[in-house]
């Protein structure tokens, strides 16, 4: 396996594919809190596990990769990354979470997405930590969850490598005073603090979904009223953010140039920044992002690396270890089989129905000897046919309708007998 900056692709695995969609891949079935409990009492599911939850809660939809990542860099002491698709594994068993996966024309996606599930949202509130998780969240388009994919992989690579890196909020708010609209970025925001510098920057993530270029313009328009009317304290911001637009590749970035200056919209060249996602996974960011500077000489644009001094590499990096697929130890099969049989335990008195007895019809002697040479008549048979005649017994006989003719004589057979 490479590391994060020993990958050549071409591609994103977070870029759109043909006819691409999603694929449930949790489990299915009903779970309830009190297996849940079990496992958590049981000590099955522990602090790691509660790390991952807020995780998964804080950036919604994240693969097993980016939580391995994000649980490195906050200094959980977790060995590898099949340890964490263990506790993943265990998660999704208990419904606690879910995943999907995608697939398209080109095939299979070779990443699964992690997000929460009703369970988990009630665990996390056991801790006092808020979630703002609905079961319709998981119900939104692939396009949508790979722009908060990519903005998850652009916030990973700036707390792993950027010095002045200070926080990020995935959930921050705009406001567009001409339409009177609130819009969320869709890479989310993060701040950059070296002491004596401060700059805040806001990810704008655009995928190749249907009709993209009309959406694009419709969200440009709405940056273009916010940095065209911003005060300061607008949205809490000191200074007006700095807004990068993250495409799918290079010639994705040129595409998203010609339909804004196509478009006219209000914004100055020096508002926009560009970048991917694959430019993040190199050493360091100092070369991430771009800027389209206007050449009267070729009356044409050409795009030119920004220099920020606020993008240096941190010191004290983090590496992120290669992914390596070890196998099992016998202790680590012996614990995960223990924990498999007494969930299943659990569940089986949870949701075993009770057993209905058979009544079974045992043949007598005295049944043996009364039986004629040449038949075989069954209890059930015999059972039958008795009721058939108990039911003949009971039925009650028709009465035959009295005629005109029959009143007639049985009037005279009555006074001939009293004249008897």
């Amino acid at each position: 396996m490479v590391n994060d900056s020993e990958v050549k692709a071409q591609k994103s695995p977070f870029a759109m594919r043909n006819n691409e969609r999603k694929v449930f891949d949790g489990k299915d079935g009903y779970v309830s809190i009190n297996q849940v409990m079990f496992n958590v009492d049981m000590g099955y599911i522990t602090d790691i596990h509660f790390e991952i939850l807020e995780i998964i809660n804080k950036y919604e939809f994240v693969t097993a990769r980016q939580i391995f990542q994000l649980l490195l860099l906050k200094g959980t002491d977790i060995k590898s990354q099949s340890k964490v698709d263990d506790k993943l594994q265990k998660l999704i068993k208990t419904k606690v979470i879910t995943r999907y996966y995608f697939t398209s024309e080109e095939g299979k996606g070779i990443f699964r997405v992690y997000c929460l599930e009703k369970m988990g949202k009630y665990l996390l509130a056991s801790r006092e930590i808020k979630s703002d998780w609905q079961q319709t969240n998981n119900a939104k388009p692939v396009h949508l969850i790979k722009k908060r994919l990519a903005g998850n992989q652009i916030i990973i690579s700036y707390i792993e490598k950027v010095k002045a890196y200070e926080s990020c909020n995935i959930n921050a708010v705009l406001y567009s005073k001409k339409q009177n609209v609130k819009f969320k970025p869709t890479g989310g925001l993060i701040r950059l603090n070296d002491g004596k510098n401060i700059q805040e920057l806001i990810f704008e993530v655009i995928r190749r979904n249907d009709d993209w270029e009309n959406k694009l313009i419709e969200k440009m328009q709405l940056y273009a009223d916010f940095y065209n009317f911003f005060l300061t304290k607008d949205c809490d911001f000191e200074k007006d953010p700095q807004l990068v637009i993250v495409a799918e590749d290079n010639q994705h970035i040129s595409e998203i140039f010609k339909i804004i200056k196509k478009a006219a919209i209000p914004l100055k060249d020096t508002e926009m920044l560009f970048t991917t996602e694959l430019k993040h996974l190199s050493t360091d960011l100092e070369s991430s992002l771009i800027e389209f500077q206007y050449s009267q000489e070729t009356n044409t644009y050409k795009g030119v690396v920004v220099n920020n001094d606020l993008l240096l590499l941190r010191e004290n990096r983090i590496e992120m270890p290669k992914i390596e697929k070890k196998e099992k130890t016998e202790e680590e099969i012996a614990e995960a089989l223990a924990e498999e049989n007494d969930f299943e335990e659990e569940k089986l008195i949870e949701e075993k129905p009770k057993k209905e007895k058979k009544i079974t019809v045992k043949k007598s002697k005295g049944d043996k000897e009364l039986k004629p040479k040449g038949q075989i008549i069954t209890p059930k048979k015999s059972t039958k046919k008795s009721k058939e005649n108990v039911e003949k017994d009971e039925k009650p006989k028709k009465v035959k309708k009295v005629t005109s003719k029959t009143k007639k004589t049985t009037k005279k057979t009555t006074k001939k007998e009293d004249v008897e």
